[in-house]
């Protein structure tokens, strides 16, 4: 039980920091093309 819910926790954890990590990707390439243009 201990061990399946490290991993849901583990998976959730990684899918929230990857999310985040592309929300700030996304941010950043739109600042980027909006001050080029």
């Amino acid at each position: 039980m201990i061990s399946e819910w490290n991993g849901i926790l583990d998976r959730s954890q990684y899918m929230a920091v990857m999310n985040i990590s592309g929300i700030v990707f996304a941010a950043v390439m739109v600042t980027i093309i909006s001050v080029l243009n």
